[in-house]
């Protein structure tokens, strides 16, 4: 069993890969919604929580025909939470719940007309926006190197036997999407193994918490005092949909909310000692469950799995960098 010193440390690893991560599919995004003409995104990809809608369409897609109670063990979901995720989905006309005529028991969900094209929109011009960040910013070799450092880390996270090295030269496009794929399968299995856990554990529940309310606890404890505008900012959400989640946050007594004395129309948020204190054991349960994430790697395999971390770190600061400067100063970025 690794200290706690060793899993604090890895935990704040695994958050500095979050934001890396969302500040790429920020600039991925962008890319994205200009390549379809400015057409608005259902879902904010800053976001974990509409992060996992996304998640849940992509199955569904690659699944073809499957049944909700299937798709929830799938995900790593409870029944109750997919079914919220589904609702809303409906809602967006995206997905349709069915029944098979030899099986009137049982729910099976599938992706409408409408979220047939969405996911074909969303695919086709997600790989072109992802083929044209990383051809501004790496070079086949380095594109290359990054993604058989995927293979290892997957491999490790997963327990499974590492995949052939890949040498020689291959299809800049093709990389590009192994390399979307594989970071889409490091963020789905930490959402399971950590993130649902934790956020919808029975400590979550009995505080009526959810992964949207603790994003904007996380940004009120980090931040605090702030102002409610600047919360809805952060996350680019709609300020009614931080209204009630701070509505919720207050009355669990996370939260302290305020109005500022020189313009009262201006709402300032505070974190509490309750919700420093629940935060706390959310930290301590994230440790835990890192700690069996990684409890069948020894100490040489760890120390590997933090280097290889460390150069995607680096590699995917430089493709951010590079994407985040006006197209006319990039070139000289290198």
């Amino acid at each position: 069993m690794y200290s706690s010193e060793t899993l604090k440390n890895l935990q704040y690893t695994l958050l500095e890969r979050t934001e890396l991560i969302n500040e790429l599919a920020e600039i991925h995004h962008a890319r994205t919604k200009k390549l379809l003409n400015g057409d608005k995104s259902l879902f904010d990809v800053s976001s974990v929580f509409n992060n996992l809608k996304y998640s849940v369409l992509q199955t569904i897609d690659n699944a073809r025909d499957i049944c909700i109670s299937e798709l929830a063990k799938t995900m790593g979901f409870t029944l109750p939470y997919l079914s919220l995720l589904i609702s809303q989905l409906e809602q967006n006309n995206l997905v349709e719940r069915y029944q098979k005529d030899n099986n009137r028991r049982t729910n099976f969900v599938r992706l409408s007309e409408s979220g047939n094209e969405f996911m074909d929109k969303m695919k086709n011009s997600g790989d072109v926006a992802f083929h044209e960040l990383l051809r501004a910013s790496l070079s086949e070799k380095e594109l290359l190197n990054l993604t058989n450092i995927y293979d290892y880390i997957l491999a490790a996270f997963e327990k499974k036997p590492l995949p052939a090295e890949k040498k020689g030269e291959y299809d800049f496009f093709a990389l590009c999407r192994q390399l979307k794929e594989q970071i889409n399968a490091e963020s789905r299995l930490l959402n399971t193994r950590l993130i649902l856990p934790v956020f919808m554990g029975k400590t979550a529940n009995k505080t009526k918490q959810n992964i949207a309310d603790n994003e904007v606890l996380a940004i009120v404890d980090e931040n605090s005092p702030i102002k409610m505008q600047d919360v809805a900012e952060k996350i680019d959400a709609p300020p009614y949909q931080i209204g009630r989640i701070v509505e919720r946050l207050v009355k669990g007594g996370l939260v302290l909310r305020s109005k500022l004395p020189s313009d009262r129309k201006v709402v300032i948020l505070e974190i509490t000692e309750s919700g420093k204190n629940f935060i706390g054991k959310n930290n301590a349960t994230m440790q835990i469950l890192i700690g069996k994430l990684v409890e069948h790697l020894n100490e040489a395999e760890l120390d590997k799995l933090y280097r290889h971390m460390t150069a995607v770190f680096k590699t995917l600061r430089k493709v951010i960098s590079v994407n985040s400067l006006p197209a006319e100063f990039a070139e000289f970025s290198a």
